[in-house]
């Protein structure tokens, strides 16, 4: 880690984790900048680091974004707006590849150090938020920075529902707290070689959703067991332990989920009935929409970014099955889920040449960890919105270090590798003094021989002729 990379990789995870972009007249003119300004510098200081191995893979993922323009229904009345999603696809996967290539630099301790004070440095602010004028700083931050964008202002809404404000703490929402937070303690998990690291990881995410009150937290359960099935390597004596684990874990989000339930019946209620509109936009909608859409366009589907070739579905699915309140004035924030974007821009056919690209980033760019990744890609796709935005895929690639920087200095192959050369030099040094005595052995035993061959018949001359005088 150097003092440049270490300056580079906070500004970009600051534009990843406050998602900071420019607008003009409420449109999106260039997204994420302060990931844009800092991915070019570390992309730029680790040119040397670039393979051609690398550059295939996330090639191949742009080449089956591009197919999806060509084939889309759209394409010659909403090239522009289809041009403009792949573009910013293009860039996210650009940028979060440069973070990717400083993260794996970097050395476990390192990693887990860094991201578990970004931990605490979270949870620190969310309380101060709650507890401090800090609040009032955060919301003039946010009016500015995200002045023509939408920005989370349900003060009331919180109250009746969470029984209070929740922090935003210099993000658009709280629930990208909660994405940030995710990550950030997953890092610690991976590289920790405490034993406690489960309980901590619990703690973690447990206060972070006491603080926050965010559902999204939730997912820690999943990522948790996805450490230790898919990148802790597990043999006989250890799978019961892992199974334990697993157990304990489960048990524990449970209850906590339980709780949850109960201290916000009333969204419940809502959800079940069909009247939360962020839960109808993330998960009930979608899904129809994606069902509507494989009808119509099941091949490549509507194309990347395409939500203007399908935006006569959307409105009928949320006209059908929910409140006519609850459609935005902007067709494309409605599908606020990303899985189910990417289903809807690349089709059944589009999705499975995708997938295949994402295996084989994971061979390549996640040390061979390929479950690990997928299962996190499939998580981080579902609790975010944006199919194209450099968050998601910031998140994603961070994903991919753990694997990386996992397999190339794990712990345990060390420490059998410094057994091995341990043993191997002290059976050398063993073996060494062996040889050196029988060779001394030797070398005695020749010297005896010598005085005996030189001397030994005048020694025995005299000694017989001696006697033989004394006789």
């Amino acid at each position: 880690m150097t003092f440049s990379g270490l300056l580079l990789v906070t500004l970009y995870l600051i534009g990843v984790y406050t998602n900071f972009s420019i607008y003009s007249g409420g449109q999106l003119v260039f997204p994420a900048i302060l990931c844009a300004f800092s991915g070019a510098w570390l992309l730029l200081k680790n040119l040397s680091r670039i393979t051609q191995d690398h550059v295939r893979v996330i090639g191949a993922m742009i080449f089956v974004a591009l197919l999806s323009i060509v084939f889309s229904p759209g394409l010659s009345r909403y090239l522009i707006e289809l041009v403009k999603s792949y573009l910013q696809f293009t860039l996210a996967l650009i940028w979060s590849y440069s973070l990717y290539l400083e993260l794996t630099r970097w050395t476990r301790g390192q990693l887990q150090n860094y991201f578990l004070a970004a931990c605490v440095l979270l949870l620190t602010g969310c309380v101060l938020e709650l507890t401090t004028p800090l609040r009032e700083v955060s919301d003039s931050f946010r009016n500015v920075a995200y002045k023509g964008a939408f920005i989370y202002d349900f003060s009331e809404r919180d109250v009746q529902l969470f029984g209070g404000i929740r922090p935003n703490l210099f993000s658009q929402e709280p629930s990208h707290i909660a994405k940030f937070f995710l990550v950030a303690s997953t890092f610690y998990l991976a590289f920790s070689s405490s034993r406690f690291r489960y309980l901590i990881y619990l703690i973690l995410n447990a206060t972070a959703f006491v603080l926050v009150r965010s559902t999204t937290q939730f997912a820690f359960i999943f990522v948790g067991m996805s450490v230790v099935i898919f990148l802790n390597p597990v043999d006989s004596k250890s799978t019961a332990k892992m199974i334990l684990r697993v157990f304990s874990i489960t048990v524990v989000v449970t209850l906590l989920t339980i709780i949850a339930a109960l201290s916000s019946r009333e969204r419940v209620d809502m959800i079940t009935q069909g009247k939360d509109a962020s839960t109808f936009q993330r998960l009930n909608g979608p899904v129809i929409i994606v069902l509507e859409t494989f009808q119509k366009h099941p091949l490549f589907g509507a194309g990347i970014g395409g939500y203007e070739v399908i935006e006569k579905i959307i409105i009928d699915v949320f006209l059908t099955y929910s409140e006519k309140s609850l459609i935005p004035e902007n067709v494309s924030r409605i599908i606020a889920n990303a899985f189910c974007n990417f289903l809807i821009f690349f089709g059944i056919f589009g999705s499975i040449l995708f997938m295949i690209t994402l295996v084989n980033l994971g061979k390549k760019l996640g040390g061979g960890h390929v479950l690990f990744f997928l299962s996190n890609w499939l998580i981080q796709m579902n609790i975010d919105g944006s199919f194209v935005g450099a968050r998601v895929w910031s998140y994603c690639f961070m994903f991919l270090v753990m694997g990386y920087v996992y397999t190339t200095s794990n712990p345990q192959s060390s420490s059998q590798a410094r057994y091995s050369a341990s043993s191997a030099g002290e059976s050398s040094r063993k073996s060494l003094a062996r040889g050196l005595r029988v060779g001394n052995l030797q070398l005695l035993l020749s010297r005896m021989v010598t005085v005996q061959s030189e001397y030994g018949t005048h020694f025995a001359g005299f000694s017989w002729q001696s006697l033989a005088n004394q006789r």
